[in-house]
């Protein structure tokens, strides 16, 4: 589409916004588990020492893209998963109607 003057006027995305297999909410989560990984590893490696370190690295940022993925797998918005019968009471006027 183009405005005035002839210029392409931007209309938001078309598509949802995938990177790496990450959607949406989930590639913040993403960078978060990455930058955090990593803080993990040169803490552990000065503390403990650089293999120590490496395989914290890995041991962290694979844990945490497995439980972004389970909680990218079960949608975007969390969900009550209640099984049963529920009873909404309705208020009319001030009294309970049963």
């Amino acid at each position: 589409m183009e405005g005035i003057g002839g210029f392409k006027v931007y209309k938001g995305l078309q598509r949802p916004l995938v990177f790496k297999n990450l959607k949406g909410k989930f590639i913040g989560w993403g960078a978060a588990a990455l930058i955090t990984s990593f803080l993990l590893c040169v803490l552990v490696g000065n503390l403990v020492g650089v293999l120590f370190g490496m395989v914290t690295l890995i041991v962290s940022f694979v844990l945490s893209m497995s439980f972004i993925l389970y909680k990218q797998s079960q949608g975007l918005h969390s969900r009550d998963s209640g099984a049963g019968y529920y009873i909404v009471r309705r208020i009319v006027r001030g009294k309970l109607d049963l």
